[in-house]
């Protein structure tokens, strides 16, 4: 497993300390930085296609991956041959992901990693494809229509699809697919795609590197989760470019993301802008009532959190500036413009529809047939539920 290098020494949270540690505006003038350009979705994510992903194992390495998952064990990699089609990768490996906590039933959720042993690897430009499995999506769509609608928004959200698994010739499942938050990633939608990439892991709520883990450790990141003024926040923090990503997540609600005080997100360190918030995990969008609360699609930009949990401190120092939270409403404002109701259920539609024969043949499906199409449903109407409440909001404001 990577290991998880952290300075002990203790981070200062001004400004003189941001500069000491190379906060991007110190250190370079201000419009030398070359402009993003987020450009397409890896080809075996497009929207048409339900790919379907074939892995064989020597049955030993097979049934230590079940062990593993028996166990709640997680970071074993096993190797497997890889099919797409015609085309064979012999050497890929694979382990399983997800939080241990919230593996339910027997299907297992995989990343397949093409670089494992060789850095330079790639599949279609990918160093590794990612299946999810989430045990409370029942219409496997969640992730992928809150990401289709970030995208619209403008915000830099990972790609996703579905794709069936195949294993040693057997149908395993149908899964959600989507875009590993990797070098690739960022090389897609960012011009600058080495900085350093941060994430919470699930299992411990620690930040950990994921990118550049060889080279870099978290001292910037402790530096800016340090700091305790809105001056300290935007010399180290990309504002213009997180309040857009803030905005999206607010509109769908991400009920489990920054704004909610989950972490479910990720944060780029931008060499030339600083810290920018990033989506990911979605899979809790479109419930009325779940664990986050009751009446979701009445989750208030502003002042909503998950219950028990608090919003990151810079967040709240942003918000709390008249300035800033004036934007912020500006952003909410564009991002129910491309909250396209209509064009939201149709891609439900669309999309289920596409799905609807794997779903049924899924033998390892933690849900009935009954449960899909009651939460295939209930997406289309949070949809409209959340456009007619966030019409409301933000006409009082």
């Amino acid at each position: 497993m990577r290991s998880r290098r952290r300075s002990s020494r203790a981070v200062a949270c001004a400004l003189a300390a941001a500069c000491a540690l190379g906060a991007p505006a110190c250190g370079e003038a201000p419009g030398t930085d070359a402009p993003d350009v987020i450009g397409p979705c890896p080809d075996i994510y497009a929207q048409e296609l339900v790919p379907t992903f074939e892995l064989d194992f020597a049955p030993a390495d097979w049934a230590a991956l079940h062990a593993d998952h028996a166990a709640r064990v997680k970071g074993n990699y096993y190797p497997a041959t890889f099919r797409l089609g015609d085309e064979r990768v012999p050497a890929v490996y694979v382990r399983l992901r997800g939080r241990t906590s919230n593996w339910v039933g027997t299907k297992l959720q995989l990343t397949i990693s093409f670089n494992h042993v060789d850095r330079d690897a790639r599949f279609h430009g990918l160093r590794k494809i990612v299946l999810d499995a989430s045990a409370y999506d029942h219409s496997l769509l969640r992730e992928r229509v809150g990401l289709a609608f970030l995208r619209d928004a403008g915000v830099p959200a990972p790609c996703a699809n579905n794709a069936r698994l195949m294993v040693n010739g057997t149908y395993e499942g149908l899964y959600s697919s989507f875009e590993n938050a990797d070098r690739e990633y960022l090389e897609r939608i960012f011009s600058r795609p080495e900085g350093d990439l941060f994430a919470i892991d699930g299992e411990t709520g620690m930040w950990e590197l994921e990118t550049n883990e060889d080279e870099s450790n978290l001292d910037r990141l402790d530096a800016f989760l340090a700091t305790s003024d809105l001056a300290g926040v935007a010399v180290m923090a990309d504002l213009d470019a997180s309040v857009v990503e803030w905005a999206g997540e607010a509109m769908v609600p991400h009920a489990e993301g920054y704004l909610a005080g989950v972490g479910n997100y990720q944060l780029y360190d931008h060499p030339a802008r600083g810290f920018v918030t990033l989506p990911y995990d979605l899979d809790s969008a479109f419930f009325f009532d779940d664990v986050a609360g009751t009446d979701l699609h009445t989750a208030d930009p502003l002042a909503f959190t998950f219950p028990g949990f608090e919003r990151p401190r810079q967040l709240q120092l942003v918000l709390a500036d008249e300035t800033w939270r004036r934007r912020f409403v500006d952003e909410l404002r564009g991002a129910r413009a491309a909250y396209d109701v209509a064009s939201m259920q149709a891609r439900v539609d669309t999309w289920a529809a596409q799905i609807a024969g794997d779903v049924v043949a899924d033998p390892n499906r933690g849900f009935t047939d009954e449960q899909h199409a009651a939460a295939v449903a209930e997406i289309r109407t949070f949809v409209a539920a959340r456009a007619e409440f966030m019409d409301g909001w933000l006409a009082a404001r």
